[in-house]
């Protein structure tokens, strides 16, 4: 018997012995991020570390059950570190990064770990965001996502075409579908791992967000697949919204929009997003420059048709104006540099502009292919929803109108920054009363309450009565090819057309010289 315990005592002081150098050799050779601050708060459930397929979960329990000193963590120490290496190459992130980034991810509360949303300034030029705070862009819920994406243009980075991505995946508009399918296809694991590893600015827990959302989307990338399959072999009009969204992107790339109307828009978008007196000064000189510049190159039988009746014509020439790309971009600068002080062009634009989709990018250059396609589904009851365009906040124009004239010229007369336009008097004979005596009877009461008296003429004359419009001041920069002989069309200070002669296209708009 003594010697049966002897020998129990013996083995059960080896297994203590064997498990305390165990406990000794781990903390050895125990990862060098298990002393960062705050990683005794990581979670540190073994099996969900190794087997969660939720990343989520897994690197939270890695970190924890790395850093445990629990017989079952080191027992299972292998696991963990096959786990923590079928990560890396998933997330194609390096066992430095674990310092660095996921490790301070691990350390923050569930609900940080669980929300996709990160900060930014909101009032920092868009054209200088970095990739986090791009990604951060879109999820700002008063942004119209289309038109941000495309304003990024070619500095859109991976980390926020993620973003676009992403919130694309929640629509149910198979429009919106369409719009970011090319998005989808060019997303790139490999570019945003570069990206996020040359941020040297943003926190780890930045870093690892935007990596585990890429993680995150990608089963609902599958099951967006397999939705568009259904949609379009459900029916062709479907399949059609896809092919105009694509072959926009290739018409975008093919054909570069105007260069100084882009880098117009760029600015004045930045602009308005910092509210920078200093990124408007001396804007009105070189964005109705490059308005001019593209409106010149609009041929000028896009205008012939319209009817020379003032609301007519400025109503169809802004449409025309910004159904052109180069135009349109162009007019996205006019009207951001003078929205504070808007003349009847810059009304009607910012009007024009606030619910058409336009052409800021390959992106909404395809919704406006869809809208002006006439697409049609199979499904009489079936109904296209397109994407709700709300840019009140930017553009606010309106069409209302004081005042203005038109018909053939007599007399022009510049004086520098205003210009005077006489029109030819258009004389006609017309019989009126001259004198007359009050009834005292009551024939109406006006919309204020007050009465309203009966006469009866005692006396006609004829009277010589010019319908012509009278004498208009304009603004001299739309006053260019105004002169005698030509006919025009004025609201308020600005000159919407000239007509060399009556049934001829017009050969200036908005004081540009069309052809």
């Amino acid at each position: 018997m003594k010697a049966t315990y002897r020998s129990f005592v013996v083995t059960a002081g080896m297994a203590t012995l064997g498990i305390t150098s165990a406990l000794l050799g781990r903390a050895e050779a125990s990862p060098e991020w298990c002393n960062a601050a705050g990683v005794n708060r990581a979670p540190e459930n073994v099996n969900d570390a190794i087997t969660d397929p939720d990343v989520r979960d897994a690197l939270a329990h890695l970190v924890g059950a790395s850093c445990s000193k629990d017989h079952r963590a080191i027992e299972r120490a292998t696991e963990l570190e096959s786990a923590r290496a079928r990560w890396n190459q998933e997330l194609d992130i390096t066992d430095a990064e674990w310092a660095t980034d996921v490790v301070v991810w691990a350390t923050r509360s569930q609900g940080a770990r669980n929300s996709p949303i990160l900060s930014y300034d909101n009032k920092q030029a868009w054209s200088t965001l970095d990739p986090i705070a791009q990604y951060a862009l879109m999820f700002n819920s008063s942004n119209d996502r289309h038109y941000v994406t495309d304003a990024l243009g070619d500095q859109l980075s991976e980390a926020g075409r993620l973003g676009y991505v992403q919130v694309c995946l929640d629509s149910r508009k198979p429009t919106e579908w369409a719009l970011c399918q090319p998005d989808i296809e060019a997303l790139d694991r490999k570019k945003l791992a570069a990206e996020l590893r040359a941020d040297k600015l943003r926190t780890g827990f930045e870093r690892m967000t935007i990596r585990i959302a890429y993680q995150l989307v990608q089963p609902k990338l599958v099951a967006r697949a397999a939705a568009i399959k259904q949609l379009v072999a459900k029916d062709p009009g479907y399949a059609k919204l896809f092919e105009l969204a694509a072959a926009a992107r290739r018409t975008w790339v093919a054909h570069p929009p105007d260069a100084t109307a882009l880098a117009a828009a760029r600015a004045m978008d930045d602009a308005r997003v910092t509210n920078s007196g200093k990124a408007f000064e001396g804007c009105e000189d070189t964005t109705w420059k490059a308005f001019a510049t593209t409106v010149s190159a609009i041929p000028a039988q896009k205008f012939a048709d319209l009817k020379p009746a003032p609301l007519d014509f400025i109503y169809g020439s802004v449409g025309v104006l910004v159904n052109d790309p180069d135009t349109y971009l162009a007019a996205v600068a006019l009207y951001t540099c003078q929205a504070r002080k808007p003349d009847a062009l810059i009304r009607f634009l910012g009007s024009a502009m606030k619910r058409w989709p336009g052409f800021r990018g390959p992106r909404s250059a395809g919704l406006t292919a869809m809208i002006t396609g006439a697409v049609t589904l199979d499904d009489r009851d079936a109904k296209i929803e397109y994407p709700d365009i709300q840019r009140g906040d930017w553009f606010r124009g309106d069409s209302s109108t004081r005042g203005g004239g038109g018909g053939p010229v007599a007399a022009v007369k510049p004086d520098g920054a205003v210009t005077k336009v006489d029109f030819v008097k258009k004389l006609r004979k017309e019989k009126v009363c001259s004198d007359w005596k009050d009834t005292n009877q009551v024939v109406q009461i006006s919309p204020s309450g007050a009465l309203i008296y009966g006469y009866t003429c005692l006396k006609y004359e004829s009277v010589t009565i010019n319908d012509a419009s009278r004498p208009q001041t304009v603004n001299s920069r739309y006053a260019g090819g105004v002169k005698a002989k030509t006919s025009v069309a004025i609201i308020e200070d600005v000159v919407l057309a000239v007509w060399p002669k009556a049934g001829a296209a017009p050969s200036m708009v908005f004081g540009v010289a069309v052809k």
